[in-house]
């Protein structure tokens, strides 16, 4: 079962429980996390969002730039562990 699937559970229940407010919530929240995800490129070799217009690596939470050879670092201290 993917995350999807799952979520798309989780909205039932909450459509059909007492509290419209949060499953309308929720449903905007996921529509605002699709088009942030669905908006940039991820990296194969390190799994990091990639703005498709400048590439670089950016948060894909937030679309903040990330700024040095972060990213980079963290893979290697990855590999070396």
């Amino acid at each position: 079962m993917g995350v999807e699937e799952i979520q798309d559970m989780v909205e039932l229940k909450l459509m059909q429980s007492e509290r419209p407010d949060v499953a309308k919530a929720y449903i905007l929240y996921r529509e605002e996390r699709s088009k942030i995800w669905y908006t940039f490129e991820i990296d194969p070799e390190t799994g990091y969002a990639i703005d498709p217009e400048t590439g670089e690596f950016v948060d894909p939470e937030t679309g903040d730039k990330i700024f040095g050879d972060e990213p980079f670092m963290e893979l290697v201290e990855e590999e070396t562990e």
